[in-house]
């Protein structure tokens, strides 16, 4: 369940950590704050649908966070040393469809930078050469990291909490955004997905748009 997926440690004195849902509410409260405060910000920036695509990375930004070996980090266990917002977009990919290609690229990118830039994360992720990639693969270390139970738990509370709720803090039609059916967690379909984003991060990084 959500509740027992934490995103930051515990406080000093504390014995509970953030948790991801808690932590994603409040990044797209203030991603909503600043759209409300310059509503013209998208118009400014050559881009009318600045504003979901904003909302949608600040609520996928993290939940790559799910993966065991970050949940085992911050309850004080061993350093993970991956990189969560390259496996986030694991769990963008059911959404993907009902988003489009075009907000899917750029809000990937807006999810993949908000930590490390575009050269960092390449040097580490650079997608394989060919499927499936060797069981080192820094990609395919990730995907490994999460169960299905919490692929599940997240995206459905994505899709009925919390895009729901978002949708309500600016106008936006964040609603259309809706899962099929129950999503399942597939490995390989997460891989393939990841590699395409990363790919397209690294085009736009360089200046390519098609």
């Amino acid at each position: 369940p959500m509740q027992d997926i934490w995103a930051k440690p515990p406080a000093k004195g504390q014995t509970h950590g953030e948790g991801l849902a808690e932590h994603t509410q409040a990044v797209v409260a203030a991603t909503a704050s600043v759209l409300r405060l310059r509503p013209g910000v998208g118009a400014y920036a050559g881009q009318q649908k600045l504003a979901p695509w904003a909302l949608w990375a600040a609520a996928f930004h993290d939940m790559g966070k799910a993966a065991s070996g970050f949940q085992s980090m911050v309850r004080g266990g061993e350093r993970w040393g991956r990189r969560h917002e390259v496996l986030s977009l694991a769990f963008l990919a059911p959404f993907a469809a009902a988003m489009g290609e075009e907000a899917v690229r750029w809000v990937s990118a807006a999810v993949l930078s908000h930590h490390r830039d575009e050269a960092s994360l390449w040097s580490v992720y650079e997608p394989p050469d060919s499927m499936p990639p060797d069981p080192d693969d820094p990609l395919l270390l990730l995907v490994g990291g999460v169960s299905e139970a919490d692929f599940v738990a997240c995206t459905e509370w994505l899709t009925t909490e919390l895009l729901p709720w978002a949708a309500t803090l600016v106008d936006v039609p964040l609603t259309a955004l809706a899962l099929p059916e129950r999503p399942r967690w597939q490995p390989s379909e997460a891989l393939a997905f990841m590699a395409g984003r990363l790919i397209d991060y690294h085009r736009l990084a360089y200046g390519f748009t098609s």
